[in-house]
């Protein structure tokens, strides 16, 4: 017999999900491709994340932040992926290629110049930067999602703000720039 509470409506589920995923996968995919300047590792990794976010729903919906989980599991799966193709790389030839992105790659108008001024940033910096200025993370959640201490988001936005500020503008990225509170610890890769 079907649960007459909606939550408990797997169809309820379903338009609760295509409505987060319609609200979130742009940000997402456009945050991954900036940081990792490689349009189908982004498209990858936001649909596996995407991807393991329905399969754990219930209680990724549950969570204060789950945008920030999402975040996390797709940076963590570009991260892993990346590692893969530098690992096979360094095993079949002894000079590493230089990434670009691909000429098919969507350009959007308004940060085709913050993200030429982004690509002169370390990767570190760029996905602390993308994360917690693009996205809207607090210093917490821009931490926990990288895998480093709030100290190291600190230092590495304070370093890249300079640089970009050096060379042509410090504006932000977007996003209020506000330190919200508090991942809540259930934003972890499953």
């Amino acid at each position: 017999m079907a649960s007459e509470h909606p939550q408990g409506d797997s169809t309820f589920r379903g338009r609760q999900f295509e409505e987060f995923f319609h609200d979130e996968y742009g940000r997402v995919f456009a945050s991954l491709r900036i940081a990792f300047r490689d349009h189908e590792l982004a498209e990858d990794a936001a649909e596996e994340a995407f991807a393991r976010a329905w399969a754990r729903w219930r209680r990724v919906r549950a969570m204060e932040h789950p945008r920030a989980w999402v975040a996390r599991v797709a940076f963590n799966f570009a991260l892993r992926e990346r590692r893969k193709v530098n690992r096979d790389l360094q095993l079949s030839s002894p000079v590493l290629r230089q990434e670009s992105v691909p000429s098919h790659a969507p350009a959007i108008d308004t940060w085709v110049d913050t993200e030429r001024r982004l690509q002169k940033l370390s990767r570190q910096q760029r996905s602390t930067l993308v994360l917690r200025y693009y996205l809207d993370l607090s210093i917490r959640e821009t931490a926990r999602a990288l895998g480093v201490t709030e100290g190291t988001i600190k230092k590495h936005c304070a370093e890249a703000l300079a640089k970009l500020g050096r060379d042509g503008g410090s504006e932000t990225m977007g996003g209020s720039g506000t330190d919200t509170p508090v991942l809540p610890s259930e934003v972890e890769e499953a």
